[in-house]
């Protein structure tokens, strides 16, 4: 739900301490042999991911870096838009799927230009004005709400001057929903809220927050769903 006053919102919170979202995520991780089976049933974020890569507009020449890899779907893709002195840096709080990644693009040959770290979101090892190009994917939805703001802090340090940060997450939904959408998603934040609220995504909306961090020339594209929550993807520029 969206304040009218200030555009900030009333998102659900995430209560996990973040060293426990870590220790979570590394279990998460070690079922990454079931990564295949896994993108069967996630088409739409693949969807995204891939449009994701498109807006960002990545030059041969680029620094980038992504926040939070996960299997290394987008980072892959990264990887095959760069040129030969084009790098990326890849950050995760899970070794397990720093080591996935890792694995997945020796076999692709594309690891001579990718760098890849254990790191939190809210304190990146970069100096500052490094990265021509930042991109995140499905993180910010599990970011609890008051440190969503130092998590774009940290986004906007690192990139340089006219640098691009795009971000995809789980939306709230817009417009007229379907009663079996309702009650679905309903479901779905009665589960994490008092089930599951430790871990679960929920849905933001991110533009109100990278308008108070500073960013400039902000877009957004909206992704609507049929029976599950939509998704955004937000992309801005640091002047």
């Amino acid at each position: 739900m969206v304040d009218k006053e200030d555009g900030r919102m009333d998102v659900i919170r995430i209560p996990a301490k973040k060293e426990d979202i870590g220790k979570f995520y590394s279990r998460v991780s070690k079922w990454h042999r079931l990564y295949k089976l896994q993108t069967v049933f996630s088409k739409g974020e693949q969807r995204v991911k891939n449009r994701v890569v498109e807006i960002a507009e990545i030059k041969e020449n680029d620094v980038v870096l992504e926040v939070a890899i996960g299997a290394g779907d987008v980072i892959e893709k990264i990887a095959r838009r760069l040129g030969e002195r084009g790098r990326v840096y890849g950050v995760d709080i899970a070794q397990g799927y720093i080591e996935f990644t890792r694995k997945r693009l020796i076999k692709w040959k594309l690891g001579d230009n990718v760098h890849l770290q254990i790191a939190e979101a809210t304190r990146l090892p970069f100096e500052d004005n490094k990265f021509d190009v930042l991109i995140n994917c499905f993180m910010m939805d599990l970011i609890d709400t008051p440190e969503i703001l130092t998590v774009l802090s940290e986004f906007k340090r690192v990139v340089k001057t006219h640098g691009k940060v795009v971000i995809a997450a789980m939306a709230i939904p817009e417009g007229k929903q379907s009663l079996l959408s309702r009650i679905m998603r309903r479901s779905y934040l009665f589960f994490i809220k008092n089930v599951y609220g430790n871990w679960g995504c929920r849905p933001i909306l991110t533009e109100p927050f990278m308008k108070e961090v500073g960013f400039s020339n902000i877009q957004r594209e909206y992704i609507g769903s049929f029976m599950w929550f939509p998704k955004e993807i937000v992309w801005a520029e640091k002047t």
